[in-house]
């Protein structure tokens, strides 16, 4: 088990910029685990990496980025289920959409040799 453990919350607000003072929140719950909480404005991109580096710097966040690891989640949706919903066509082409969205890792900038991803298969 790690000494420090944070758990990062990110959340697209309804105006087009946060500032950075309003941006982060940093909670101590102790015993090594912390929850940050990042807003972005819709028109900001996502820097993980970069806001916890300030969260060290001006929140007291107890941790060093060389020796990060990040623990990421991932869905893959099968469209192969033939239960009541969507047409057949619209489920291959939601799965599709999904397939080609962005990666956490790129979407976040998360250095890509430090990540471990969770997956979990959807049927739809």
């Amino acid at each position: 088990m790690p000494e420090t453990v944070v758990i990062v919350n990110v959340k697209m607000a309804r105006n087009p910029r946060v500032p950075n003072d309003e941006r982060m929140q940093v909670k101590a719950f102790g015993q090594g685990l912390y929850e940050v909480k990042l807003n972005y404005g819709f028109m900001q991109g996502f820097n993980i990496p970069s806001d916890l580096s300030y969260c060290i710097e001006h929140r007291s966040l107890p941790i060093d980025l060389d020796d990060t690891t990040y623990f990421v989640g991932r869905i893959s949706v099968i469209a192969d289920r033939k239960k009541d919903g969507m047409m057949a066509w619209r489920d291959k082409l939601f799965a599709f959409m999904i397939r080609n969205t962005l990666h956490a890792t790129s979407l976040y900038r998360i250095p890509s040799g430090r990540v471990i991803e969770i997956g979990l298969p959807l049927g739809i």
